[in-house]
């Protein structure tokens, strides 16, 4: 699971840095009209979102796989609750550009949490093999 995750990040890592670098072509590209060239630069950042949402589910199906249902639920709500409540206040006063860091933030928070969250468990697993084992 963790070599995954890894790859997942290091795959969304550089897909969000190319992107990075060709937003304002590739974006002018894709969308002719200049109605959407101000969100190209965000491009990046919500990709990069989009992988740490995909090694956050890695990481939540391995807690499913382990019947830890109720441990992936906790580990997403502190993060999602945090985000959501961070939209009320700060994309009034910011607008897309708080939206953008916001959900990038969230992600990275589910991420964290969920990673701790599998640490706990194998860390539980571990413990419960060393005693049937004694």
């Amino acid at each position: 699971v963790l070599t995954t995750i890894g790859w997942i990040l290091l795959i969304g890592l550089l897909s969000s840095f190319l992107l990075h670098l060709m937003h304002r072509p590739l974006y002018a590209w894709i969308f002719p009209s200049e109605v959407y060239q101000p969100a190209a630069p965000f491009v990046s950042w919500m990709v990069l979102g989009r992988f740490l949402a995909l090694a956050s589910g890695v990481l939540s199906w391995a807690m499913f796989s382990f019947r830890r249902d109720w441990l992936a639920v906790r580990c997403a709500f502190l993060p999602i609750s945090v985000a959501v409540a961070l939209h009320f206040w700060l994309v009034p006063l910011h607008g897309f550009k708080a939206s953008v860091f916001l959900y990038l933030g969230g992600e990275l928070g589910l991420f964290l949490c969920s990673l701790l969250g599998f640490w706990f468990m194998l860390s539980q697993l571990w413990s419960q093999k060393d005693e049937k084992s004694a």
